[in-house]
């Protein structure tokens, strides 16, 4: 039996957890940054963002009067060098009272508050601290560690922003995530009249490292395994001690103005609202590709090149490349402001196994106007069915929001989903939602894709306190064509061979409250419930009820 086989059977619990936990041990035994010599300091922390250009001697590590003192030994002293002495003695203790005066000014300078690090700047890094780590770990921004005005101590500083050679610099971290799944009534894909409730556990540990401006190394592992339960795993529950990143970046060009990056190797994808490219974070494996990207970046544009494959998933053996199919295209982000983003796209998907090719072109328009905010995204699809017959699909959403006044800070937005059904049933020849996060989208019972479906749904946010947050999103469902059959978030159709008898899939009501424990740990705690449509008395499928879901999690990044 293959090691990680035997991992699973021996060890339900992540075995990555243990590393995790040494790395917690590691950073909570290690010293905080603020209680070390600044001379010690320095050598560690390096300059700001990227710009290693600044880094140290790493052998320079104590400046020459903070040496013990050496032992010498020195012949007699002769009366006259006596004399001579004592009168040096005597000027360098005058000296040094003299010295003494402006240091006692020095000190009472150092209580005074510095203007730089005032409550606008605490404030500043309090943010940093909580969104350093970012939707893709290899994102994380940690200069906040080289401020001179932080203060504060979080788990895993002490692992970040390390150098342990000339011109170069190391992050280590990681984050556990654990959750508990209750489901009614919708075990599998749909409303399966199944019931299930179990277990999931996360462990992500990365490493980062830079030399110079030029080069970089990134290497993320994951372990992810779901217990307890009564069926067998969804296959995004469970993937056993798996590289989720492990790729190199090399800065090709550098114009002062932006950056050509090229990345090579395992990388997840994350593109602005995650409705075509996720890495999919609420499922326990995450989604990632081998391939290779061209990345140019300004202060206001970011242009991505991308040629990728999607991974074959199995559980107890380390994971592949799918080399019948490919993922390519063009993702360009404008942000014309801190709240306005415009996106534009080219993006194909060529299936030599099923022999679909989609070639998909779109945009979206994000905008803030005062208290007022809209939306709208949409793509439109072209290429070749598995028949041969030509592809021709699209999908649109359309949202207005509004910061309404309250002490809650409540947050209103209505929405409208449109994605184009096929015209034969079950053939799949409608909407191809590429590689979304369809959990976001559509209900957080993930029963259906972005394919043969219309959705008016409301959302409100509020934040009682600083720490909790509560979510209210209500969606109404129903088939784009009632010639087609409904798509689940893996784009599979629901029982291809039953005919819809109606176009009405039903309302579903999602509550999710999140109580930060602090900047790095959270509570999450959710119900969800389906008011099953005229659909599912379709005669054929497998229940026509209502489901439930309820689910509590903790996560701790360190």
């Amino acid at each position: 039996m293959e090691l990680r086989a035997t991992l699973h059977h021996r060890f339900p619990i992540a075995p990555g957890l243990l590393a995790a936990f040494i790395v917690c041990v590691y950073g909570l035994m290690v010293p905080s940054l603020a209680d070390e010599p600044e001379a010690a300091i320095q050598p560690l922390l390096l300059g700001q963002g990227d710009d290693l250009s600044g880094t140290p001697d790493p052998l320079t590590l104590w400046p020459d009067d903070s040496m013990p003192p050496q032992p010498e030994s020195t012949p007699p002293l002769t009366s006259s060098a006596k004399e001579s002495k004592d009168a040096a003695s005597k000027s360098k203790d005058a000296a040094s009272k003299s010295k003494d005066e402006p240091s006692e000014s020095k000190d009472k300078a150092k209580k005074t508050p510095d203007k730089k690090c005032d409550e606008k700047k605490k404030k500043e890094l309090a943010k940093a601290v909580a969104t350093a780590y970012k939707g893709v770990f290899y994102d994380n921004d940690f200069s906040y560690l080289l401020d001179p005005c932080y203060e504060g101590w979080q788990l895993g500083d002490l692992l970040k922003r390390r150098s342990i050679g000339p011109n170069t610099t190391w992050d280590v971290g990681g984050q556990y995530r654990f959750r508990f799944q209750d489901e009614q009534n919708f075990r599998g894909l749909g409303l399966t009249g199944l019931d299930d409730d179990f277990l999931l556990q996360r462990t992500r540990l990365f490493i980062n490292g830079q030399w110079g401006t030029r080069f970089r190394v990134y290497a993320e592992y994951l372990d992810a395994v779901s217990t307890n339960e009564s069926l067998a795993p969804r296959l995004i529950e469970e993937n056993r001690s798996e590289m989720l990143n492990l790729f190199a970046d090399s800065v090709l060009l550098d114009t002062g103005e932006g950056k050509l990056t090229a990345r090579a190797g395992r990388q997840e994808l994350l593109y602005a609202d995650e409705r075509l490219l996720s890495p999919l974070d609420w499922a326990n494996i995450r989604r990632t590709f081998d391939g290779g990207r061209l990345i140019w970046k300004t202060k206001k544009l970011e242009t991505n090149a991308i040629w990728v494959m999607p991974l074959s998933i199995v559980p107890t053996r380390f994971d592949g490349p799918n080399r019948n199919q490919q993922l390519y295209g063009l993702y360009s982000s404008y942000f014309a402001s801190e709240t306005d983003t415009v996106d534009a796209f080219y993006l194909a998907f060529d299936d030599d196994v099923t022999g679909r090719r989609v070639d998909g072109i779109g945009g979206r328009v994000y905008r803030q106007h005062g208290q007022f905010l809209s939306e709208l995204w949409g793509d439109y699809q072209f290429g070749e069915n598995a028949d041969d017959t030509a592809h021709q699909a699209g999908a649109w959403t359309f949202g207005i929001g509004r910061n309404l006044p309250g002490a809650w800070k409540p947050n209103l937005w209505v929405y409208y989903d449109w994605a184009s059904g096929g015209h034969r049933q079950g053939a799949g020849d409608g909407h191809f939602q590429f590689f979304p996060l369809a959990h976001k989208y559509f209900g957080y019972m993930d029963f259906f894709g972005r394919s043969n479906i219309e959705s008016p749904n409301v959302r409100l946010t509020m934040d009682p306190s600083e720490k909790l947050q509560i979510l209210v999103w209500y969606y109404y469902l129903f088939l784009e064509d009632r010639r087609d059959t409904p798509y689940t978030v893996q784009m599979t159709p629901f029982f291809p061979g039953v005919t819809p008898a109606a176009a009405e899939l039903g309302h579903e009501l999602d509550l999710l409250a999140t109580y930060k424990l602090g900047p790095r740990a959270s509570l999450l705690g959710g119900y969800s419930h389906f008011f099953s449509g005229a659909y599912y008395d379709t005669p054929g499928l497998p229940f026509s009820g209502d489901a439930d879901f309820l689910y509590l999690q903790y996560q701790l990044s360190f």
